[in-house]
């Protein structure tokens, strides 16, 4: 069946006054926090039974379907009971009318559900259902259905469970016109508040008469299969296994099962698995369609293939598109079935480096090529094959591992490219992609690779343009010492296995001899020798390598099989630090104008840094070989300033070396690539002007606390300028190392989460999923990536997609702790799906544009919403708008999620709001280097989405005189909103900010906040005496109005106690059904009016110009 809605209301609007419009005795209902509809009859007779009713427009059609939720929190009886009208011919539910409705409750204890037809005031039962189903208090979800024909059918499910049950059904023709839906309720004084109606929806239907078509069968599991209808099955028919029958195996499933979520496919489970690559026919007949439609025989073909290793490979990398050559900039991979059978995708994971990536359901055909991309390069790609798109694709240019793996989490190919492999330096400056010459030659690895030599810079969904026959034998690549007694072996393609455990083909040396044990990386590339006895430091040894090794295919091993290595002293994180940086020597103090860095060994035994590597920003330094003795130091400077610095200590020169006087980041690595130090310093580390200015070194106060960032550094306090390769002369300072903090967290896509962290954390302790924890189902995550050097980001990957409209909280274990151990100081915080910001989701509250201090300005957006939206799709900007400067000036909000009735401001210079202002909630106040300046007489502040600056969420052009009249120094004083319900521009919606808050309340609730009213009255007035002498407490007279219907266009006026205007507060304006009006104390040229009474007069009209005029009291009062 098809539908679509006529009417749906579940009150998440928390009004029954619009979309849609419930018309009757509004007074008497309310919309409850948990946004249900509900009785609020707060004065009930008491003499006997009251009713009230709602009703609202249907609108006609044959055939419908009425579904709610109802609760009634009593035993119902034969004075209190509840009727829903689900067709009636008239609004008014207390009149004689025509129409059809539910019975909620009765006299005795037999109460059931019924349906009766109503004409005028006669009523007939159409059909009854359970008796005592309703006899005590219940809460359950109703559908009823009508068809043309007169028939009804009435369903319930008694315990919301989801599972409906038929009640009852009967027979009866309506014939009303201009029909309406409502809800009556008759009930005595006890139960005036406990009658509830919810999630109301009624549909057009319209039948079905074509059969249902069986599209395609998928196997999903070695003895499952999907079948996938084009529209939804009835359910008995749908499970009715005899309907399936597999003609090879002679077999019929032994369960069939139609998806819940998704009552188009059906689940067939047989008892044998499926014969891997084999084709079987699926016969499938008398399957029926919701309408009743029965499909005809039809006969579906299916393989269950089942991919081994290396059926799937990859062919082609584009890590690097840029400069383009001839194809789009966008990164690739393609990926090839060359097995001889359809491989099926479905939950296979893309792994690129430590992310893993869910492929979508689909199936790669034998001999296929298949182009996997990210989401918004996906269409674009489809130009040149088939695509698979994956959220946050990145590859990285120099090198990275990707796998495929399959839905058994078993590894289908696993490739680690790299920039050496293109073996032409034009091309691997971008633009070219990295392509397989021989796919079915899975053996060989990184001979397998080179660039693309086509003129459109690569080939993706097509044959590789290298593409090559010609046979490559396996030899060695390398042979690594990884630890003292343990040596690893790579080879240049997959190798045979069994010859690769056979331990006597390797020997060493120096009675060494054969290993013990062989361990074998999982694509036989890399195998492990472990050896009994250990190497000694000093001694030379030799592996002598068995040319009986074969590769994957039985070649054998050829090329160098003797190699030489001996044994290095292994550091770990923290053993040698950076502990002294002199970056600008120049003016001179009593060193020599030099740059250099100074190297210290922590550890009491010496360190091997041969083939260590330092980075610093984008240049990267060898270091030589060098032995650092424990706890010395060592200088790396500029090759020439070798023979100055030597009186200082040990040095080592580098041919070119460049230190940036206002910072860079330092990266010190082993030659594993494993980090061993990282710091990222800046010119305000020197913590003294002067000596930022040059000539001094900056110096690591305390070794021990090696990966604090700035607060553990400091300019020299020697007179030299320096102290390089001695102690450094900060170690009487006791530093405040501060405990790390969670800064924010946000949400990358429905499952992933990042972190950023105040400073360096532990890197093992960060990267371990049992380490976090989230509410709300979610557990631990999944999988945990962290970001090298630093180790002050995350990204948590759960099993489970987080909830819409669910906010979840983050909590982290104490083993999470800064590299140096220290505790963390937020360990939780609060997450979300975001939702999209739409206009007055987020709105202008307040704004400090003439500040005191230098960059002191700030703006302070409030979520008014009860949305969790991302700031970074924000964008705030400030408009110039003259002959000379039409610019946008704009700044994208920092990362994070502002939570509903949640502030954020956003600042140039975030010392100078702390300095200036008392900021209860700090971690809302973002620094952003791009904040806009700010006039101090008039601009306009834009707010609108990051991504489409035309889609405005708020505006404001704010002026210096909408401070209070009473201000001489508006200096330093913000503007505050006084509701953030009212227009953004009305001028009377702004207010300065009262004294005893410093004048401004940035990241939390404004000084001159005035709350929405709720009254019946027309007009009503709060507070009735006001004082507008900017003390913060009753400052603004606030008017809250309150219309019968829209429509209405008011003037008012105010007159003193002589009858004389002072101000037109309202001139001609078209109002809404509520709202607030606002007057703060002064007359209309801006003068404060004297104390005294003061008459508001108000002249209304409507559309059909009847004008209705009323007066109202206030009094301004003040200091005598």
């Amino acid at each position: 069946m098809m539908a679509w809605s006529q009417i749906f209301d579940n009150f998440s609007d928390a009004n029954f006054t619009a979309n849609p419009i419930w018309v009757g005795e509004q007074n008497v209902f309310k919309i409850n926090s948990s946004f249900q509809l509900q009785l609020n009859q707060l004065t009930p007779r008491t003499d006997r039974a009251d009713t009230a009713y709602l009703s609202t427009f249907l609108g006609l059609s044959d055939s419908l379907e009425w579904s709610f939720s109802i609760r009634l929190a009593y035993s119902p009886s034969d004075n209190n009971n509840a009727r829903v009208y689900l067709i009636a011919d008239g609004s008014n539910l207390e009149n004689a009318l025509n129409g059809y409705y539910l019975q909620f409750g009765e006299a005795g204890s037999l109460d059931a559900v019924e349906l009766f037809r109503q004409q005028g005031t006669q009523i007939q039962s159409i059909c009854r259902g359970t008796a005592a189903k309703v006899a005590a208090a219940f809460d359950s979800n109703i559908k009823v259905v009508y068809k043309k024909d007169g028939s009804w059918v009435v369903w319930a499910d008694w315990n919301k469970s989801g599972v409906f049950v038929q009640e009852c059904s009967g027979q009866s023709t309506s014939a009303i016109t201009n029909p309406y839906f409502g809800y009556f309720c008759k009930f005595t004084s006890s139960n005036a508040t406990k009658f509830y109606l919810d999630n109301v929806q009624v549909n057009s239907i319209y039948v079905d008469l074509v059969s249902p078509i069986a599209e395609k069968v998928e196997v999903v599991a070695p003895n499952q299969l999907r079948v996938k209808f084009n529209e939804a099955l009835d359910p008995i028919s749908a499970e009715n296994r005899l309907n399936y029958f597999v003609q090879e195996n002679e077999q019929n499933p032994g369960t069939a099962q139609l998806l819940v979520e998704s009552p188009m496919e059906v689940n067939l489970t047989f008892e044998d698995d499926f014969i891997a690559n084999k084709t079987y026919t699926l016969v499938l007949s008398a399957v029926k369609d919701k309408a009743g439609n029965q499909m005809e025989s039809t006969l579906l073909n299916f393989v269950y293939g089942k991919a081994e290793l290396n059926d799937v490979v990859f062919n082609e990398v584009m890590a690097d598109p840029s400069p383009v050559v001839g194809l789009p900039d966008i990164e690739y991979l393609e990926i090839y079935n060359r097995a001889s059978y359809s491989v099926n995708l479905t939950n296979w994971k893309l792994k690129i480096g430590d992310t893993e990536k869910t492929f979508p359901s689909m199936t790669l055909n034998a001999g296929e090529y298949l182009i996997l991309c990210g989401t918004t390069q996906a269409i674009t790609m489809a130009a040149y094959g088939k695509v698979a798109a994956f959220a946050s694709f990145l590859l990285l240019n120099a090198a990275q591992t990707v796998a495929l793996i399959d839905e058994n989490n078993q590894t289908i190919d696993e490739l680690t490219y790299s920039e050496t492999w293109y073996a032409d330096a034009v091309k691997l400056n971008g633009g070219w992609s990295l392509e397989k010459i021989q796919p079915d030659n899975i053996c060989l690895i990184t001979e397998n690779w080179k660039a693309n030599v086509s003129s459109s810079g690569g080939t993706p969904g097509a044959r590789n343009s290298v593409f090559s026959e010609t046979v490559v034998v396996p030899k060695i690549n390398s042979v690594l010492l990884k630890n003292d007694s343990v040596l690893s072996v790579s080879f240049n393609q997959t190798m045979n296995p069994i010859s690769l455990l056979n331990v006597q083909n390797y020997v060493v040396n120096n009675a060494i001899e054969n290993p013990s044990t062989v361990l074998l990386s999982s694509a036989f590339q890399t195998c492990e020798l472990h050896f009994e006895s250990k190497f000694s430091l000093g001694i030379k040894y030799q592996l002598l390598i068995s040319s009986a090794l074969e590769n994957c295919i039985g070649q054998y091993l050829s090329g160098e099989l003797v190699f030489s290595f001996e044994l290095p002293k292994t550091a770990e994180y923290g053993d040698v630090i950076i502990s002294e940086i002199m970056a600008d020597p120049s003016p001179v103090q009593a060193l020599p104008e030099v740059e250099y860095i100074e190297l210290y060994n922590r550890t009491n035994y010496p360190i091997l840094l041969n083939g260590w590597r330092i980075e610093m920003g984008a240049s990267k330094y060898t270091l030589a070989d060098y032995t650092l003795a424990a706890n010395s130091f060592v200088l790396l400077s500029h090759a020439d300033a070798v023979a100055r610095l030597a009186t200082f200590g040990n040095v080592l020169g580098f041919s070119s070396f460049t230190l940036a006087n206002t910072g860079t980041a330092i990266v010190l690595k082993n030659p594993s690539n494993q980090l061993i130090h990282y710091i990222n310093y800046s010119d305000s580390w020197y913590g003294d002007n002067l000596k930022a200015e040059g000539g001094w070194s900056l110096e690591m106060i305390s070794t021990n606390h090696f990966c604090e960032q700035s607060g553990n550094w400091l300019a020299s306090q020697n007179a030299n300028g320096g102290t390089p390769g001695s102690t450094n002369s900060l170690g009487h300072i006791q530093a405040d190392y501060q405990s790390p903090q969670l800064l924010q967290i946000e949400v990358l896509d429905e499952n992933t989460l990042s972190l950023v962290f105040s400073k360096s954390m532990d890197s093992l302790a960060l990267k371990n999923p049992q380490n976090y924890s989230a509410d709300n189902g979610l557990g631990n995550p999944a999988f945990v990536a962290i970001f090298a050097p630093e180790y002050s980001m995350a990204k948590l990957s759960f099993a489970t997609n987080f909830a819409e409209n669910k906010i979840y909280q983050l909590e982290l274990s104490n083993s999470v702790v800064g590299c140096c151990g220290v505790e963390i100081q937020n360990p939780h915080k609060l997450f979300a799906l975001p939702q999209e910001p739409e206009i007055d989701d987020i709105v202008i509250n307040e704004i400090l544009f003439d500040s005191w201090l230098d960059n002191g300005e700030f703006i302070e957006l409030f979520n008014r919403s009860s949305k969790v939206i991302e700031s970074k799709q924000l964008l705030l900007s400030r408009i110039v708008v003259n002959a000379l400067d039409t610019t946008y000036y704009t700044a994208q909000l920092n990362a994070g999620q502002i939570f509903p009735e949640e502030y954020l401001v956003i600042c140039k210079n975030k010392e100078s709001v702390l300095l200036e202002y008392a900021v209860e909630n700090p971690d809302n106040l973002f620094a952003n280097a791009a904040f806009p300046l700010l006039s101090n007489t008039e601009g306009t502040i834009l707010l609108s989405k990051a991504l489409n600056r035309s889609k405005v969420i708020d505006i404001f052009s704010y002026k210096e005189t909408m401070h209070h009249p009473l201000l001489s120094n508006r200096k330093g004083v913000s503007l505050e909103r006084l509701s953030p319900d009212e227009e953004t521009n009305k001028a009377s919606n702004w207010s300065s900010a009262a004294a005893d808050v410093n004048y401004g309340t940035p990241t939390y609730q404004n000084s001159q906040f005035q709350a929405a009213g709720e009254t019946d009255d027309l007009f009503q007035i709060s507070p009735e005496l006001f004082s507008p002498d900017m003390d913060g407490i009753d400052d603004i007279l606030q008017v809250n109005y309150n219309f019968s219907q829209s429509g209405y266009t008011l003037n008012l006026l105010i007159f003193n106690a002589q009858g004389q205007q002072i101000n037109h507060l309202v001139k001609n304006e078209l109002m809404g059904t509520t709202g607030q009006i606002f007057w703060n104390g002064t007359s209309e040229n801006g003068d404060k009016a004297p104390i005294g009474i003061y008459i508001l007069y108000f002249e209304y009209f409507d559309l059909s110009g009847k004008v209705e005029k009323l007066k109202k009291i206030c009094v301004l009062g003040g200091k005598l």
